[in-house]
């Protein structure tokens, strides 16, 4: 079975042999009982494993490492933030939610005036702009 691991496989089980021959086998257990955590070797892994491996692998990377990660960032941010040009899926996303799909801001208003008269709040500004986006539909239907 594990003859016929990838290589991400073969470099995790080179990684962790431990947990992944603990994983691999199989148990007879006929027992129901929960397995406590505290006497499993699971209560020893420590999260930094997960995220870069155990103690020994630190000495293991490259020296130049963090230098080709920050260059990769500064490059990738140069290029999407100073050098790319503007394109016309930028300008469409510049442009407001509400101007893309009718009449989705006058129902939040109506949801929010729903909300505010049922907690107390002021409801002035509400629906003074529910009437001003009735009288734009209306114009806009008699047109």
């Amino acid at each position: 079975m594990l003859r016929n691991l990838s290589y991400a496989g073969k470099n995790l089980f080179r990684r962790y042999p431990i947990l992944i021959s603990q994983t691999c086998s199989v148990q007879n257990s006929t027992s129901d009982e929960p397995v406590k955590f505290t006497a499993s070797k699971a209560s020893q892994w420590k999260a930094s494993y997960t995220r870069s491996g155990d103690e020994k692998e630190k000495d293991e990377a490259a020296w130049f490492e963090p230098y080709v990660v920050s260059l990769s960032i500064i490059v990738f941010m140069l290029y999407f933030c100073v050098l790319r040009e503007e394109n016309d899926v930028d300008e469409m996303l510049g442009t407001s939610l509400y101007d893309r799909i009718e009449g989705l801001e006058e129902a939040q208003l109506r949801i929010l005036l729903s909300y505010n008269l049922d907690h107390g709040k002021e409801t002035s500004d509400i629906k003074k702009r529910i009437r001003e986006l009735e009288l734009m539909r209306g114009k806009v239907g008699e047109s």
